[in-house]
């Protein structure tokens, strides 16, 4: 699947975490800009009660990545 588009990095023989789109975040945020943009994975169901770009900003940088609280 190697092309120019897709570049594989990283093999993780793991169980399925959220915090898998973390890994690639962290090991790649020295490459981005701020006028780079982000895709958010959202359920059928779920909407943005604000504008995330917004949102984002307020959040500490200590914390690697946002997830929904599961009930």
């Amino acid at each position: 699947m190697k092309n120019s588009i897709i570049v594989p990095w990283k093999q993780d023989f793991g169980s399925f975490r959220r915090g898998m789109r973390a890994d690639v975040f962290n090991n790649f945020r020295s490459l981005s800009t701020e006028d780079d943009w982000w895709c958010y994975a959202l359920d059928a169901d779920e909407i943005y009660i604000e504008n995330p770009k917004e949102f984002l900003k307020k959040i500490p940088k200590r914390f690697q990545w946002v997830a929904k609280k599961i009930h």
